[in-house]
């Protein structure tokens, strides 16, 4: 191939010519003889050439010479490579080395006008048939990008239908089988977990049942096919087998640890009427049912294992059900119950006294089955004996005589704080005042005997130095025999036995605790020297201590790998949970007979995943990492069953979280590492501070709270406040700082002087604004902040909104609490007017 144009005055090579598009432009001599000899001449070559061999360059051709199909594919397919396409009658016309008028005019000459005019318009049909195509191209482009991004949607949506599933699945709440179901709609047997969660379903709501099945179309079983599953799970009183086969199983995967066990067992009371079970074809009548439960030292898991109605436990009973448990491979080391005087009858008969806490063990005798009073009651029967009329608690001084722990101790305490800001923030009326019903409430026993109450007795009552100590003794005791993590804040708090400081901690509180209780005698009345016979809150403490020496020091020989023990794992919460559930399982009716006892109980042992109960003012705080066993089939069907899936009910005593805004709930988080669990009392109305001791109580009780403003805003304003572990003595002598000193343990705040004269005049402003009760009006809140603001323009907003809302919220709490003394004494009243008259009417 020639590399260069045939035109003599043309020098270019083949290839992509300048200034025109295309690749390879250059086109060879025609084959007709006419038009190849007006090609050779135009030429303008001096020398002789061959055409067959040469080419001439497309700089030398005008658009028109193209063919008008080259033309239309070019504009059709823009982005194509195509070879350019000369018409047969194109001549060379530009850049020729002779250009004449007549040279131009060949194309012209050689060209038909005819022909012309039908290819001109052939080309106008062609661009205008591209226009029409292009268009309808457009919107099929954008057609199909709509489609394409419903169908991204769609699969979106279906991903993420499909990760909630996999949850469900994960969770246990939904099952494979169930999501097949669904996407093919064959219908299949329902599997035995399928069930155990429909009955769960079932026995929470019965409407929401037939909604999910019938509205939400989900494949669940009908209540036909329910009921027939649950009458054939034989739920019989004694030992249930149904747990052992549990048990069994699970037992197999259990470390040594986590087979430790505890046994406690008590008394639920449920309505004695005569009732027929369709199931055994019997006729019932129970006033009581008893329940023993077994649970892991160490672990998570708890199990019902026998039940049985109007039966008294005994030593036969409980030996029989412990050396069942170890049979199927468990560890029996200890046993837990109430004071109740049956309870202790048994424990005696046992061999249980003042000097031995253990008895031998039921499956081994060369073992000890140590014996704990449940720490929670002992706490309710102390508190009991302590706020009775005219009576008390008298313990030794270093005087060779007694002085009386009472109610009056807690009252003087009371009478003290009279404004908004209180130091003893836990102790109300209800700590002191409770009775019947309401002084099963371990949370008022939790808060009389508190941190900050014995602080305060001893801070603000003179004279009353031993009975803050002994309420502190308390305290600790009930810290170390209730631990809930294995490092706390506080050492008694602790795991007993997680390191050699906490183990000293607690063993000195154990210590002086058993000291007390030996030395204290009750006083009543009757006998107001006090009677020297042990009560049994006296003998429970005194054995609970000695057992949980004597049983760390057995564990620690037979199982050097244990750490220490969570004491909590030795009350009976758990077992009181159950009880809860039992009650509160199937809605309205809280008092079952014996049948719908037994259906409930069934329904714990069969569902995965049972109701959660939550209520206010219950006796008991949940365990929330206990799981109990759940049978999720009949054991007939197969031997292996293993799950565990019943969490403990949540018991919550929530008065009124919901209107519990930020503020309170911060202040609480604080107050939370001081005292024992429990909620608190609010802080009262501001009624005049007749004495001084009162008002140095409620300048104390400001400084507090303005420390606490100031550690919550301290990522404002560093100024506001300083902890005490790095408060100077000028700054803790500028202000009232005696109770925040006594009370932290480094890391309280102590309120600056400017701080603590600005919270100071916003009381004043609070006090007009707010009244003797409150105002009612809306924008409460922001009227308090604004005033502040005017007052002090320099603070930040959200500083002087802290504030604000801390003191709202303190005055709301203090309102409720008064509003709830006020029905007490109304309730007191009625029942003296109640046995008034029934004493006039005999």
């Amino acid at each position: 191939m020639p590399g260069n144009c045939a035109v003599a005055t043309c020098k270019f090579a083949h290839g992509k010519v300048p200034g025109q598009e295309g690749t390879f432009s250059s086109f060879r001599f025609p084959k007709n003889p006419e038009m190849r000899s007006i090609w050779v001449h135009r030429c303008g070559r001096a020398d002789s050439f061959d055409p067959e061999k040469s080419r001439i360059c497309g700089l030398h051709f005008t658009e028109s010479d193209l063919s008008p199909t080259y033309v239309l594919k070019k504009a059709m397919m823009p982005g194509e490579k195509l070879m350019p396409v000369l018409q047969s009658s194109a001549v060379p016309s530009l850049h020729l080395p002779m250009i004449t008028a007549d040279a131009r005019s060949v194309n012209a000459e050689m060209r038909p006008s005819a022909e012309v005019a039908q290819l001109r318009a052939r080309v106008r049909a062609l661009e205008r048939q591209l226009k029409l195509q292009s268009a309808a191209h457009q919107r099929r482009t954008l057609q199909w990008r709509r489609e394409k991004a419903a169908l991204q949607r769609k699969l979106r949506r279906r991903n993420d239908r499909a990760a909630a599933a996999e949850q469900l699945v994960q969770s246990g709440l939904v099952s494979e089988r169930q999501l097949r179901r669904l996407r093919t709609g064959k219908r299949t047997d329902c599997s035995i977990r399928e069930k155990a969660a429909a009955v769960g379903l079932r026995y929470i709501s019965k409407k929401a049942y037939k909604y999910v099945k019938d509205v939400m179309q989900f494949p669940l079983p009908s209540l036909r096919t329910l009921s027939r599953w649950t009458s054939g799970f034989e739920v019989s009183p004694g030992f249930i087998s149904a747990s052992a086969t549990v048990l069994d199983a699970a037992v197999r995967t259990m470390s040594p640890l986590h087979k430790l066990t505890v046994v406690s067992f008590d008394e639920v009371s449920m309505d004695a009427r005569w009732c027929y079970d369709r199931t055994y074809d019997q006729v019932l009548q129970a006033g009581k049912m008893q329940l023993v439960m077994a649970r892991s030292l160490c672990g998570s898991w708890k199990q019902p294992v026998y039940f049985d109605y109007d039966q008294k436990m005994t030593p036969e009973i409980l030996a029989d059900v412990i050396r069942r448990l170890e049979q199927l491979g468990l560890t029996v080391v200890a046993a837990v119950s109430d004071m109740h005087p049956d309870n202790e009858a048994m424990w005696k008969a046992s061999g249980i006294c003042d000097l031995r806490s253990w008895i031998v063990h039921p499956a081994d005798s060369s073992r000890r089955l140590w014996v704990f009073a449940d720490v929670p009651h002992l706490l309710k029967l102390l508190r009991k004996h302590v706020m009775e009329l005219e009576g008390g608690i008298l313990i030794p001084n270093d005087r060779a005589g007694f002085s009386l722990l009472s109610r009056r101790v807690f009252e003087e305490l009371l009478a003290l704080q009279t404004g908004d800001f209180r130091v003893a923030h836990r102790l109300d009326r209800a700590c002191v005042e409770a009775s019947g019903q309401a002084s099963q409430r371990v949370r008022l026993a939790a808060r009389a005997f508190s941190t900050s109450v014995a602080a305060a007795i001893s801070q603000y009552l003179p004279g009353r130095e031993l009975q803050a100590q002994a309420i502190s003794t308390v305290d600790r005791w009930f810290d170390t025999l209730n631990s809930r993590v294995p490092h706390a804040d506080k050492l008694e708090r602790s795991g007993y036995g997680v390191s050699e400081a906490a183990k000293e901690a607690q063993d000195a509180a154990l210590r002086e605790m058993c000291s007390l209780m030996q030395q204290a005698h009750k006083a009543s009345r009757k006998q107001p020297l006090g009677r020297h016979a042990l009560l049994p809150f006296q003998r429970g403490i005194l054995r609970s201590s000695a057992s949980l020496r004597g049983l760390y020091a057995d564990l620690q020989s037979s199982h050097p790998d244990l750490k220490y023990i969570l004491t909590q794992h030795l009350c009976q919460d758990c077992l009181e949970n159950t009880f809860s559930q039992l009650r509160a399982l199937c809605g309205a009716n809280t008092n079952p007979d014996a049948v719908e006892m037994r259906q409930r109980l069934r329904v714990l042992l069969v569902v995965p995943s049972t109701l959660v109960a939550v209520s206010g003012g219950l006796a008991v705080e949940v365990d929330r990492d206990t799981t109990m066993l759940s049978v999720e089939q009949p054991p007939p069907q197969e031997p292996y069953l293993s799950e565990t899936v019943l969490n403990g009910p949540e018991l919550v005593d929530d008065p009124g979280s919901s209107r519990d805004p930020d503020g309170l709930a911060e202040l609480e988080d604080l107050l939370q590492h001081m005292d024992a669990p429990g909620g608190g009392a609010g802080p009262a109305p501001p009624t005049g501070a007749t004495s001084p001791e009162s008002c140095a109580v409620f300048r104390d009780a400001m400084a507090f709270v303005a420390g606490y403003v100031a550690a919550k805003c301290r990522h404002i304003d560093s100024t506001l406040g300083t902890p005490t572990c790095r408060a100077s003595p000028a700054a803790l002598a500028a202000v009232p700082s005696s109770w925040v000193q006594k009370l932290s343990r480094g890391q309280l705040c102590v309120p600056s002087a400017a701080w603590m004269a600005l919270v100071e005049s916003f009381v004043i402003i609070f006090n007009k604004v707010m009244g003797t009760t409150s105002d009612r009006q809306p924008g409460i809140l922001s009227r308090l902040t604004e005033l502040l603001m005017t007052k002090e323009p320099q603070m930040d907003q959200r500083i002087a909104r802290k504030l604000a809302s801390t003191c709202l919220h303190l005055r709301l709490r203090e309102l409720n609490s008064t509003r709830a003394e006020g029905q007490l004494q109304s309730q007191r009243r009625a029942a003296n007017q109640t046995r008034h008259h029934a004493r006039s009417s005999t």
